[in-house]
């Protein structure tokens, strides 16, 4: 397959779509390097304002870039099969969410807390990057309250950092993976997520069919949702 090598020149800028075009950063020995990464949610037009990308049921996107995505409905979920252990013999599962900004985390957790078979045995590590000043711009953050209070205190461990400190999601998800608790299992996701029914029973069973689970990964890009009116999913 053919390549290209950017050579690294004083001066010279690099931009492409990361999600179309395979690419690797190779390391720089001699001096220190930057990158930029940037979301752009919306629709590419030429010469036109882009409209909100609208679902076939006329619902507003969440990601408008995944529109071709999320226009046709998604498959249904993939069935389980029985319960392979109960109780306390179930491994437990550790998921680190850092959350820039985002009003949409507390909702991600409560969509985990609910649909989750075996919430007892889910432990979350939430990094909040919000505006900490007086000002308290992120107050949105933080509207919807966390599911179960008691299961809310004992499951979920928080840190927070002033937005204005954060240097990328790498230093985030560094910081969550500190709240690490010895669960068995981690889950990796973003703060603007929606979960399946019973989707840690779906993920364990899923990994335990590897050929060896211990040193094995499940890794997947998730189709975006839709939000109505009132901001639901």
């Amino acid at each position: 397959e053919e390549f290209c090598d950017a050579i690294p020149y004083s001066d010279r800028l690099v931009v492409f779509r990361s999600d179309l075009v395979e690419h690797e950063v190779l390391p720089s020995l001699r001096r220190e390097r930057t990158a930029i990464t940037v979301w752009m949610y919306g629709d590419i037009k030429s010469g036109v304002a882009a409209k909100p990308a609208v679902s076939a049921s006329g619902r507003v996107l969440r990601n408008g870039a995944h529109q071709r995505r999320t226009i046709r409905n998604p498959p249904p979920p993939l069935p389980i099969r029985s319960n392979s252990c109960s109780g306390e013999d179930r491994p437990r599962i550790f998921v680190t969410i850092p959350a820039y900004r985002d009003p949409e985390t507390n909702k991600t957790i409560c969509s985990l807390y609910e649909t989750a078979k075996y919430p007892d045995r889910i432990s979350i590590g939430v990094i909040w990057q919000v505006d900490t000043s007086p000002a308290n711009a992120d107050s949105s953050c933080f509207a919807v309250q966390l599911p179960d209070a008691a299961w809310s205190t004992t499951n979920v461990r928080q840190l927070t950092l002033d937005y204005r400190h954060a240097t990328g999601p790498c230093l985030a998800r560094a910081m969550a993976q500190s709240l690490h608790r010895g669960e068995e299992y981690i889950l990796q996701v973003d703060s603007h997520m929606r979960f399946r029914e019973n989707w840690d029973e779906y993920l364990l069973q899923q990994i335990s069919q590897c050929p060896d689970p211990d040193k094995s990964v499940l890794t997947a890009y998730p189709p975006a949702y839709v939000l109505d009116a009132n901001g639901e999913a």
